[in-house]
């Protein structure tokens, strides 16, 4: 909901300023949007916002640029004459919804309701409604790659893992004292809510730091552990912590004891996988020292563990979350 409020600027003329959220990426910064006759003219970052504290990325910071760009679509536009001639007329809503409706029933009706499939970008608040839209039609063939190869199988994989779907809690009023980044690196951009503004505030209060990628970024050159792991070895490398975690007890024992089926699964899942002591060159996996050493950080809470969304034929669990 926008928020207005009222302000008089240098030049005496009244504008309104209101209070609403940045939506170029899942984060949903606190922005103030500056409108003088029905025209933005600044957007700012929100000083109240808990998320953002006034502060904005990028591409917060171009917002005039997106909603003027002369290159903007605003209205439904036909295509005259062949793909690629660039030869467009602008219709009515009317004319194009009608179009489509005409087009897509008349597939239905020649090929059945299968031979339509949907096909969407990231998710935004209109998503649900796509695949909504593929039923009343009768297709289940509904793509949508945030979901399918990203948001959803980390919700059903720690739904089925923990029970819930943790997330990153920065602005809580206990900082973390150990941060796990794996194949992450939030300080460039970082998946529903993860802002970078957050995550450097985590950072301010000097927690360890554990990182796990193949590449050297500012996060690994800050890490007291740096695992350069060799790509598609992540699954043996997480099984070996929980080894090393499991058979030296650095778990929270209240809480595996609280926790049965979880701790008999996790010890059933890792008791064949141990790590290596063998020394290694670039880009292989970890040494058993390694390991240890990031294994070490166990006893530190909170732990914050941050891991990339990825594609499950990588990496079947990524968790975000914020443990105790």
């Amino acid at each position: 909901m926008n928020i207005p409020l009222q302000t008089v600027d240098a030049q005496g003329a009244n504008t309104a300023v209101l209070k609403s959220v940045c939506r170029s990426c899942h984060g949903g910064c606190g922005v103030l949007l500056h409108v003088r006759d029905g025209r933005l003219i600044k957007v700012e970052g929100d000083r109240e916002s808990p998320l953002n504290h006034g502060r904005l990325c990028p591409i917060g910071t171009v917002t005039l640029d997106l909603v003027y760009h002369p290159d903007r679509l605003k209205f439904p536009m036909r295509r005259n004459g062949p793909r690629r001639s660039g030869n467009w007329t602008i219709i009515s809503w009317d004319e194009a919804l009608d179009e489509i409706s005409e087009r897509l029933l008349a597939i239905r009706e020649k090929f059945g309701p299968e031979a339509i499939a949907l096909g969407t970008g990231t998710g935004r608040h209109h998503i649900r409604w796509v695949s909504r839209f593929g039923h009343a039609l009768g297709t289940p063939n509904w793509c949508e790659p945030g979901f399918a190869q990203c948001f959803h199988p980390r919700v059903n994989t720690c739904m089925l893992t923990f029970g819930d779907f943790p997330v990153s809690d920065f602005t809580g009023d206990t900082p973390p004292a150990c941060m796990l980044f794996w194949g992450h690196n939030p300080l460039n951009s970082g998946p529903d809510g993860e802002t970078r503004f957050n995550v450097r505030e985590a950072l301010d209060t000097n927690p360890k730091i554990v990182v796990i990628d193949p590449r050297e970024t500012e996060l690994t050159r800050r890490a007291e552990v740096w695992l350069q792991l060799r790509p598609g070895t992540d699954d043996a490398l997480a099984l070996s912590f929980l080894n090393v975690i499991i058979s030296e007890h650095l778990y929270d024992a209240p809480f595996v004891r609280a926790e049965p089926t979880v701790s008999r699964r996790c010890a059933s899942t890792s008791a064949g996988t141990r790590p290596s002591g063998r020394s290694r060159s670039p880009g292989s996996p970890p040494t058993r020292s390694e390991r240890r050493r990031a294994c070490s950080v166990a006893p530190n809470r909170p732990c914050w563990n941050g891991a990339a969304p990825s594609s499950t034929r990588r990496n079947a669990f990524r968790p975000s979350g914020r443990f105790r």
